[in-house]
């Protein structure tokens, strides 16, 4: 140890003791300044009341210390610098209770403390290393601490409290940055029982704590690394908790809460170079959280209008991006996890749903998942027709002594119709979507939405048109031109807003679901549910290249699913405007085919099954009621198709072996038909086809056929 560095400590030693005994004095006004060294400066002013002690020490070269205290009573002041350079002061008035700490240990240090009428308040700052600088400032606070500690070079900390119209009471703040040129900022304005904490560990990292009309707001900041930034924003909110925590480097976390009650906001992030923002706004009893380990993760939460809600995103890999936004949705959770590189999903819960629920789990790289379950649409509707006010007349012009017919010229005005634009919610209630995916590069989309009618408000539009004939020349002037007459018109559009004085019209979807699940590399699977009640989508795919979709708009107690174990088949169930019907496929094999059309349909049933390869289904049952279709195909290169209308239609067709064909087509009622083949043929020259067509009702065939080139056909009407 030095003889310099020595003096130092001891100098330090004895300030402190000294400030110990002064704040045990009886009574009395007691001020100390203590300094060793060259051109440093200390001022202690301390006026009318009594019980308040001030104390300055400095140890080196060019230190300013500036303590005041007016008013105070009971009020305590102690700076110690120990170095060159250092500048601190402390302001203290029309306080009680009030206590101020400044600490500088190295060189070119600032340190200012404010307190202005609060009682009773702390401040404290301790800062060793060179150049930092740090703010502390309380005004019309009480019963509220202020806390600064930095180790390093270029640090510069502020923490405010001020203006507090809710009586400013039990506020604290605290900054603690180990490191260089770290920056913290913490700030509490009109607000009470609040607290404030940064703590960054590492060089160039930036941190705001913003409360602004909180009471009961608790808001912590902790990074670990290199020039990371994290910011969190309270406003106008209540008994809300956000907390960020980031390990690494150019890490990036932003919270927002704004009049939000009851919430808990969480982003942890452990990597380099990720992103990470919770927003809540308009809300009550939410939770977001984002967990990221890996590198350039992005992930977004997004909670307006809710109450309650829950989201949260969980990743770990490298490439990733999430996102959870939900708006206007009541009971609704959203759950993101990936693991892997190259990840992208979504959840979106917003335009006035409830009891949503959407989770979406990838494992893999490079996979693609989104949830979406109601949304906010834009229709035109038309108001008012058109009204047609003009009149086709005939004018005469030339001259009067030989005079002509013009026109016919459209007179009067054109009245278009009024149009309303507007945009309202298009909302899933009590839905559920879920996605699971387990490979590469894989795809899966539910999409659940109601139809938006008519919206509350609107903007209304009109074109008026004005048509009028005018002339040149003239009727009786023989040394004027003729009389000519020339059709004229004019056009102008009006705007103005309107109200529904029904509300807001929609058809939404109920208690609905959709799941998918992929195992496997490269599939892509889609649910589409719109306008349904009581539907059920499902997809499984376990295998490579698969695609499969299901499309259900305007359903009730309508199922479709697809199963997919194998590479390169596809499968596509499309019901519109069903009711109690259910769409089936399974594909075991690869480079299969099927696809299930339903529409206009009440209670029909269609099931494909296919076991083989390179083999087609088509099934559509189109205005019809309690159809059944059954396709099984134990084959390969086999086609079978099934169109049914009417009602109480039965449809079965089995193949095995390879290359047969079979269509059955029943426009009737009650009429049974099946296909049963077994092929042996090699190539299309040795294909078997069977046909059955029936029409009216109450027709009864069937088709066997068993070996190669054959061909049936049964016709019935």
């Amino acid at each position: 140890m030095t003889k310099s560095t020595l003096y130092a400590a001891l100098l330090a030693s004895v300030v402190l003791g000294a400030l110990g005994g002064i704040a045990h004095a009886e009574d009395g006004v007691d001020g100390l300044v203590t300094q060793t060294g060259k051109g440093n400066f200390g001022l202690v002013n301390q006026h009318e009341e009594d019980g308040s002690k001030a104390l300055i020490g400095q140890s080196g070269k060019g230190n300013a210390a500036v303590t005041e205290q007016t008013g105070g009573t009971n009020n305590t002041a102690g700076t110690v610098q120990v170095g060159n350079n250092n500048g601190a002061m402390t302001y203290q008035i029309d306080s009680a209770d009030a206590t101020a700490t400044i600490g500088q240990f190295g060189n070119g240090n600032d340190a200012v403390a404010v307190q202005n009428n609060v009682d009773p308040t702390s401040s404290t700052i301790l800062q060793f290393g060179n150049g930092n600088n740090a703010y502390n400032t309380q005004l019309d606070v009480n019963n509220s601490n202020a806390a600064t500690l930095q180790v390093g070079n270029g640090n510069t900390a502020l923490n405010t409290q001020q203006y507090n119209t809710l009586g400013g009471n039990n506020l604290n703040a605290a900054i603690g940055q180990f490191g260089n040129g770290n920056f913290g900022n913490n700030v509490q304005e009109n607000s009470e029982d609040g607290n404030a904490a940064i703590l960054q560990v590492g060089n160039g990292n930036g941190a705001t704590n913003l409360q602004t009309y909180t009471s009961g707001a608790n808001a912590f900041v902790g990074q670990f690394g290199n020039r990371n930034g994290a910011f969190n924003s309270q406003t106008a909110s209540s008994n809300v908790n956000t907390t960020i925590v980031q390990r690494g480097n150019r890490n990036g976390a932003v919270t927002i809460q704004t009049d939000t009650t009851d919430s808990n906001a969480l982003i942890g992030q452990d990597g380099n170079r990720n992103w990470a923002s919770n927003y809540q706004a308009d809300s009550q009893d939410v939770d977001a959280a984002i967990l990221q380990k890996g590198d350039a993760n992005f992930a977004f939460n997004s909670q307006t209008d809710t109450d309650p809600s829950v989201a949260g995103i969980l990743q770990n890999g490298n490439g990733n991006f999430a996102f959870n936004v939900q708006n206007n949705v009541t009971d609704s959770t959203a759950l993101i996890g990936q693991f892997g590189n190259g990840n992208v999903a979504g959840n979106i819960q917003q335009a006035d749903s409830s009891n949503d629920i959407a989770g979406i789990l990838q494992v893999g790289n490079r996979n693609t998942a989104f949830n979406t379950q109601g949304e906010t649409q834009t229709v035109t509707y038309q108001l008012t027709p058109t009204v047609d006010w003009t009149t086709e007349e005939t004018l005469q012009g030339g001259k009067l002594w030989d005079s002509e017919d013009q026109g016919p010229f459209t007179i009067g005005a054109l009245f278009g119709p009024v149009m309303v634009t507007g945009s309202g919610s298009a909302p899933a209630e009590n839905s559920i979507a879920v996605i699971g995916q387990f490979g590469d590069r894989n795809t899966a989309a539910n999409v659940q939405v109601g139809q938006l009618i008519l919206p509350a408000e609107g903007t209304a539009t009109q074109t008026t048109t004005a048509y009028w004939a005018s002339s040149t020349g003239s009727y009786l002037n023989p040394f004027k031109p003729d009389l000519e007459w020339q059709q004229e018109s004019a056009s102008t559009t009006n705007e103005w807003e309107v109200t529904n004085p029904l509300g807001e019209v929609n058809l939404p979807t109920i208690a609905s679901a959709a799941g998918i699940v992929q195992v496997g590399d490269d599939n892509a699977a889609f649910n589409f549910q719109t306008v349904t009640a009581g539907s059920l989508a499902a997809t499984v795919q376990v295998g490579d290249g698969n695609f499969g979709l299901n499309t259900q708009t305007y359903t009730a107690g309508t199922v479709a699913a697809n199963v997919q174990v194998g590479d390169g088949n596809a499968a596509v169930n499309t019901q519109q405007f069903a009711a109690f019907s259910a769409a089936g496929i399974v594909q075991i094999g690869d480079d299969n085919a099927a696809v299930t059309t339903q529409v206009a349909s009440l209670g029909d049933r269609a099931l494909t099954i296919q076991n083989g390869s390179n083999n087609f289904a088509s099934t559509a049952q189109i205005a019809s009621a309690g159809n059944s279709s059954l396709i099984v195909q134990n084959a390969d290169y086999s086609v079978a198709l099934v169109g049914q209308t009417d009602g109480g239609n039965n449809a079965a067709v089995l193949q095995s072996g390879a290359y047969s064909n079979a269509w059955i087509s029943q426009s009737g009622s009650a009429s049974n038909a099946a296909i049963v083949q077994y092929g042996s043929g090699s190539s299309d020259a040795d294909r078997n086809y069977a046909t059955v067509v029936q029409q009216n009702g109450g027709h009864n065939a069937a088709i066997f056929q068993a070996g190669s080139s054959n061909v049936a056909a049964v016709f019935q009407n």
